[in-house]
């Protein structure tokens, strides 16, 4: 590891004693500085997930934020990803306001984790900053939206799981590669 500088190593010794909290001991400062530098560490877990992002945000066209209403959850067979579905106003693509967008892979913790949450907020109006990643496959350039944040903004009043108008809008996705084949689990 290369050497760390002398800024560095003042927020190291502040991160320390605060994550060691009052009254802490030199050695428990101590202790908790060197787990500091660890993750400061190439190779380690912490730095993995700056690199990572920065793959990832090399690979992002653009990033968009809007508020919408978590329809339902699922998962791609294939690809590993969560599929998140959305009644947001309608647009040029999304004329009925249906639209689903994509989490990272699910057997990531970060993919995990981004799945979950948007399956406790079905029902609810969010805002979601979703990017537009590009990558190449066998069928050549692609994209695909994948969510980068959800914020919750409380339940949708307007909700209502049996309303039309709030069902799953499917659009070009083949149900046949997601996990539950279009029998996605709602909020009642």
């Amino acid at each position: 590891m290369a050497t760390i500088d002398e800024a560095t190593q003042t927020q190291v010794v502040i991160g320390a004693v605060t994550a060691a909290g009052p009254g802490a001991t030199d050695a428990a400062i101590a202790a908790v500085a060197r787990k500091i530098i660890n993750f400061l560490s190439p190779g380690s877990a912490i730095m993995a997930e700056f690199e990572r992002v920065a793959k990832r945000d090399e690979t992002t066209e653009k990033v968009k934020t809007f508020r919408a209403t978590v329809l339902g959850v699922d998962k791609m067979v294939e690809s590993e990803r969560g599929v998140v579905f959305l009644k947001s106003q309608p647009s040029q693509y999304h004329p009925d306001g249906k639209e689903y967008v994509h989490t990272e892979r699910v057997d990531s913790l970060a993919g995990l984790e981004m799945a979950k949450q948007a399956q406790a907020l079905i029902g609810h109006q969010v805002t979601i900053s979703v990017a537009v990643e590009v990558f190449t496959s066998t069928d050549g350039v692609k994209k695909s939206r994948v969510v980068r944040s959800i914020v919750d903004r409380g339940v949708d009043p307007a909700y209502n799981a049996v309303d039309p108008a709030f069902q799953i809008g499917y659009g070009k996705l083949d149900v046949s590669k997601l996990q539950t084949h279009g029998a996605v689990k709602k909020a009642a």
